[in-house]
């Protein structure tokens, strides 16, 4: 199994920016292949999911609560 290294983080990337460039507004939850994992692995995407949620609900509140101290 080939591992994911920076270089191809920056290749897709380059390629959303480049769509949103020409006008066209990629699917991202297609690309990622959301809709087979919630067909053939529900209990892992709702896990993922969940823990996706969590750590960007941390991330707003962690924000939110510096600027409100300023």
């Amino acid at each position: 199994m080939a591992s994911t290294g920076p270089g191809d983080r920056v290749n897709m990337l380059e390629g959303f920016v480049e769509d949103i460039a020409k006008g066209h507004l990629p699917n991202i939850a297609k690309e990622l292949g959301l809709g087979a994992e919630w067909k053939h692995n529900r209990k892992a995407f709702i896990s993922k999911s969940m823990v996706a949620g969590l750590v960007i609900g941390l991330v707003v509140y962690g924000l939110c609560s510096k600027r409100k101290m300023k």
